[in-house]
């Protein structure tokens, strides 16, 4: 009993944390999810479920075992002692009764259900998650393409345009030289005054 406890504890209490704020006042990664509040929710149903026609024990908690204000659970250890050793069989039936079903049956549906590889909460979750992550990545890397595409025009752009900077210098040159070839337009003026 104390080893299912033990097990279940760590279970609530990893949920707990996702809820838990840090330093900054920021939740788990989890808080928000719905697959984690499922879980959660179902884990605490589980628990408190009670079972009729079994014998004296109806549920974990008139036998000792008892649910914290965080979920988790304790053992009575003196309650749990005293239902095994004065009633052992309705603490046998309780869990293991399968007609009518005892709390044991019930809770291995609802675990069965909930770890389902392809049906369960978490795997759904899992699945979900791997799909954002794939559309994610093939946005990123169209994103990625189209970056590329509009960097390998603007280097083009830039490309051509160094190669007209660079032939300005010579074409300014080449206007200085021919300026300079042209007869000088003092002397000119001179000749053309004294005719």
């Amino acid at each position: 009993m104390q080893s299912f406890v033990d097990a279940y504890n760590a279970v609530v209490g990893s949920i707990n944390s996702q809820y838990t704020l840090d330093s900054n006042g920021n939740e788990g990664v989890l808080a928000g999810d719905s697959m984690l509040e499922t879980l959660q929710s179902d884990l605490l149903n589980m628990v408190s479920t009670s079972v009729s026609g079994v014998g004296s024990y109806v549920n974990l908690q008139s036998m000792g075992i008892e649910m914290q204000n965080d979920g988790t659970l304790t053992v009575d250890s003196s309650t749990l002692s005293s239902a095994l050793s004065s009633n052992y069989s309705d603490v046998q039936k309780f869990f293991q009764s399968t007609a009518p079903q005892g709390w044991g049956q019930i809770a291995n549906t609802e675990m069965t259900q909930l770890t389902d590889p392809t049906l369960g909460p978490v795997a759904l979750d899992i699945n979900g998650l791997n799909q954002s992550n794939d559309d994610l990545t093939n946005q990123i890397n169209d994103f990625q393409a189209s970056m590329a595409q509009v960097q390998q025009q603007l280097t083009t752009e830039y490309d051509n345009l160094d190669a007209l900077l660079i032939q300005y210098p010579l074409q300014i040159q080449e206007a200085a030289d021919q300026l300079a070839s042209l007869p000088d337009a003092t002397s000119t003026s001179s000749t053309s005054s004294g005719s």
